[in-house]
């Protein structure tokens, strides 16, 4: 068996989708990060404060509830559906949103999009990310759901 891939797009289709040729948009919002994978999220943490977001990390639920009730504000949560854990990430939103009833959350998963949809009490501000993802795409949701 042979396959067979192109080389290089054609220029009409690289700049065919305006998504991937915007400029990358960030900001000084403060950011939960929770994701027990420590390379994914040394890679978000790092890619958010170049953009200016505090970011606040977490692996864990527990630890994702702890700096909920400890920090001053949070304006947005980003969470792995798949949580080291007695939580999963959708148990975490639906859980955060009983205190913080506007918190947008941004969900990045390998999973398809309908499995978290139907799963979640609340899909207002709610945005979903297969993985993997691009940066621009991640800096792209966060302002969606952060102006929304």
């Amino acid at each position: 068996m042979k396959l067979y891939f192109p080389a290089v797009m054609p220029a009409e289709q690289v700049s065919a989708d305006p998504s991937t040729n915007m400029s990358v948009r960030g900001g000084d919002e403060t950011v939960l990060l929770v994701e027990n994978d420590i390379a994914v999220r040394d890679i978000l943490n790092d890619f958010l404060t170049r953009l200016g977001y505090h970011v606040l990390n977490a692996s864990r639920a527990s630890e994702a509830h702890e700096l909920l009730a400890e920090a001053m504000q949070v304006d947005l949560l980003i969470t792995d559906i798949v949580l080291a854990g007695e939580c999963s990430g959708i148990k975490l939103a639906n859980e955060a949103r009983l205190t913080h009833p506007t918190l947008p959350v941004l969900v990045i998963s390998g999973f398809a999009e309908s499995t978290i949809t139907g799963t979640l009490s609340n899909t207002a501000r709610v945005g979903w990310l297969a993985k993997p993802f691009s940066r621009q795409s991640v800096a792209r949701h966060l302002r969606e759901l952060l102006d929304a």
